[in-house]
């Protein structure tokens, strides 16, 4: 009689994860800080696939949802509705990506994409870019919808966390392209007259008009150039400033002041090449690009003390910081620093890019985000 052997079944390999592929979600079609942050990102090597979906249409739109509350704020609720209903479409159809996707969803009001993920059970990751500016039910609501998927939150600064009551999520800061944002000409080298230059779209956040006032006791002869889309919702803010650049302009022929309106990035860095002086006058931000990219760029910085920017510039180190709303400490710090001989505007300057060259480059923040996508596909899996 033969006895019978019997081996053991060789073990089931574990299936890996599916090469992830991102889709980001943006609120605005208009090219600002969150577009950014995607740009920068793609300029890492080994970053992921990506589409970028905006509501409304712009130069970054790959699909483009339906916008209803420039028209007429109180429709948010509706387009809301109405692009969970376009974004169910669009991943049934296979236009937003199969097994592997992730759903990327930039800013605590963009709540369609959350409620789409939540009912297609996509994997996410809901990043907070902000610290004001939106109201704390929107993110609320935003909580609410991420249990429904495997799901994670992450914020360009840890302040985030007590702006919206958040107990946990991982920090990931801007990625910026340092080989496209660097200095031709002398870091530091001042202009005649000196050139003071600030970016970002004209609203009462980003303090346009604290830096017009400012500028109103620095005297002499200067040039002031803010560069901004004027956007439609915020027209009397937009007239406001307008009105204020009347009378400063009046009260100091010497002083010129030049509204650039939007410009691309080669138009800025253009700008930010030539600038005596960059200036961030902003009330609110959380980790604001467009200072990253005057760093990067090698320019002498002034900037408010609001989210993030105090672990990005040293003051007196690699730049100044004011408190936000004051112009007064605003117009000393630009005066100060237009007196500031050239040896110190020099090794000033270079602190500034050498931070961001350690901080924020696309290969950096595409290796985190990469285990945070990784991360949150493997427990789809395992749900």
């Amino acid at each position: 009689m033969h006895e019978e052997h019997t081996h053991p079944a060789p073990p089931k390999e574990k299936t890996p994860p599916p090469a992830p592929r991102i889709v980001h979600f943006v609120l605005d079609h208009r090219p600002g800080g969150h577009h950014a942050f995607i740009r920068g990102l793609r300029s890492a090597p080994a970053t992921p696939p990506s589409t970028m979906v905006t509501v409304g249409s712009g130069p970054d739109t790959d699909f483009g949802l339906t916008n209803l509350r420039h028209r007429w704020r109180l429709a948010f609720p509706l387009e809301v509705a109405v692009n969970v209903a376009q974004i169910c479409l669009l991943r049934w159809r296979g236009r937003l990506g199969g097994a592997g996707t992730v759903f990327h969803v930039h800013g605590a009001a963009n709540l369609a994409p959350l409620v789409a993920a939540r009912l297609l059970r996509v994997p996410t990751i809901w990043q907070l870019h902000e610290t004001l500016g939106v109201p704390r039910l929107l993110a609320r609501l935003g909580q609410w919808a991420l249990p429904g998927g495997p799901a994670r939150i992450a914020t360009v600064t840890q302040k985030v966390y007590a702006a919206f009551g958040i107990d946990t999520a991982t920090t990931v800061m801007p990625p910026l392209d340092t080989a496209v944002w660097v200095r031709t000409t002398p870091l530091g080298k001042k202009t005649q007259p000196p050139v003071i230059l600030s970016v970002g779209n004209l609203n009462p956040l980003k303090g346009q008009d604290v830096l017009i006032e400012a500028m109103g006791q620095v005297p002499g002869q200067w040039r002031l150039e803010l560069v901004g889309e004027p956007l439609a919702t915020q027209s009397a803010y937009v007239h406001r400033t307008r009105q204020m650049t009347a009378r400063v302009t009046g009260d100091n022929p010497q002083g010129q002041i030049h509204w650039a309106g939007r410009q691309e990035g080669e138009q800025v860095r253009e700008r930010l090449e030539c600038c005596t002086l960059f200036v961030l006058p902003s009330r609110s931000e959380g980790c604001p690009i467009a200072l990253l990219e005057a760093m990067s760029m090698g320019c002498v910085c002034i900037a408010t003390d609001v989210g993030e920017v105090a672990s990005m510039i040293r003051h007196g180190v690699s730049g100044w910081l004011v408190p936000p709303a004051d112009p007064r400490a605003l117009a000393d710090a630009i005066r100060a620093a237009l007196a500031q001989p050239q040896e110190d505007r020099t090794v000033m300057a270079r602190a500034a890019r050498e931070y961001v060259l350690e901080h924020h480059t696309p290969e950096h923040i595409a290796r985190q985000l990469g285990a945070l996508y990784s991360q949150t596909l493997a427990d789809r899996m395992r749900a």
